[in-house]
């Protein structure tokens, strides 16, 4: 790319046509960003025509990361913004399309770039929306293990280079696996905490099936990308923190599930990280055995 030529910056916002008007108010809001070009994928569904987006229908439902793909697929930018379809862009987002840009232009071996996710109305964030264990309060630019997929964007030919998401895992952990690839590729993840969206507090059981897929995919990951001793660590710790946080028999029955669906067939070749990235992993606070 010619480097005088500025960075196109793609939306792509994921429906399954069941938040209407959720969905209404992210695109109304997005529309005024002046993004290159924005496309709504209906992820099992048909979604609307709206003037100024791209439509594009998956007849079946491809998860979170199959549909993210199906999006990047279809579309021609070279940095790809993903907003959940209950979003919300505050005022201090107007300038989220240049502030994302710049960061992009400014360093080529940034692959992905996480944003504050913050509960709708407030300046808090659920833990399990930030890349790190521990918030800091930096307001600078940082390196980060992974990224949330409530609010991040993915520099296209990152993506490709290293193979893109891992489709099957559907729903969980799709970031993680993705943020490990990159960052052993030698790509980095980082954070600008000063790009904030908004979404509102959210459990993750309103997931019926999200201790399944959760115990499922983190052993899926684990035997996939880590060195075999830390795999059988990790897939350990999984367990028992799965196990520690069932509340009924049904719960059990999830995670008895998930467990013989990880040991079962791998939704791929194996193919680990280096023991190096194990530890930058380590050193960001999130070391992968959990």
């Amino acid at each position: 790319m010619d480097p005088s030529t500025p960075t196109t910056i793609g939306l792509i916002i994921l429906t399954t046509g069941d938040r209407r008007q959720d969905l209404d108010s992210i695109m109304s809001s997005a529309a005024k960003l002046g993004f290159d070009e924005q496309i709504i994928v209906g992820n099992g569904c048909k979604p609307p025509e709206v003037d100024g987006w791209r439509s594009v229908e998956s007849p079946k439902n491809l998860g979170v990361p199959g549909g993210r793909s199906f999006g990047i697929g279809v579309s021609t930018s070279a940095v790809l913004v993903f907003l959940d379809d209950d979003s919300v862009l505050p005022e201090r987002s107007n300038s989220l399309v240049e502030d994302v840009r710049h960061v992009f232009d400014g360093d080529n071996s940034v692959g992905a770039l996480a944003f504050r996710v913050n509960v709708t109305g407030t300046d808090r964030t659920m833990r399990r929306w930030s890349p790190k264990p521990v918030d800091n309060g930096s307001t600078e630019i940082h390196d980060v293990p992974t990224f949330p997929g409530n609010g991040h964007a993915l520099r296209r030919d990152a993506f490709e280079a290293v193979g893109g998401y891992l489709d099957e895992l559907f729903f969980k952990h799709e970031e993680t696996e993705l943020s490990w690839r990159l960052l052993d590729a030698g790509w980095r993840v980082v954070i600008n905490p000063s790009l904030v969206v908004e979404h509102p507090e959210t459990s993750e059981a309103r997931h019926g099936h999200a201790i399944e897929l959760g115990l499922r995919n983190k052993i899926w990951i684990s035997r996939l990308r880590l060195p075999v001793p830390v795999a059988v660590i990790a897939g350990a710790v999984s367990t028992m923190r799965t196990l520690g946080r069932c509340r009924s028999i049904v719960d059990l029955k999830a995670a008895a599930a998930g467990l013989r669906r990880g040991f079962g067939q791998l939704p791929g070749d194996r193919e680990p990280i280096s023991w190096k990235t194990v530890g930058t992993l380590t050193r960001s606070g999130r070391p992968p055995i959990f």
